[in-house]
């Protein structure tokens, strides 16, 4: 039985994914910075602790990928609808 992935195994794989992709793209972390205009102290913070705002998680993102990506994933028709507790 495969345990449900939490809010913050989530975080972790896309800190860790990101961080291959950058890596993969031969940028230094000041490359990034400068390619996505997000300071390279948050840069560095976000790739050892997985924390940052949503704004620069889409300008790092952007940087390294196809931003339409992350449009796709959270379009309305790919979410399923979940039950409400009310």
């Amino acid at each position: 039985m495969q345990r449900k992935m939490t809010p913050h195994d989530v975080q972790e794989k896309i800190r860790s994914t990101l961080r291959l992709t950058r890596k993969r793209l031969k940028l230094s972390q000041k490359e990034l910075a400068d390619k996505s205009g997000v300071p390279l102290g948050t840069i560095k913070k976000f790739e050892h602790t997985g924390n940052i705002s949503f704004r620069q998680f889409i300008l790092i993102y952007a940087a390294l990928n196809d931003i339409s990506q992350i449009v796709y994933l959270t379009s309305s028709q790919d979410i399923k609808k979940q039950p409400t507790n009310n």
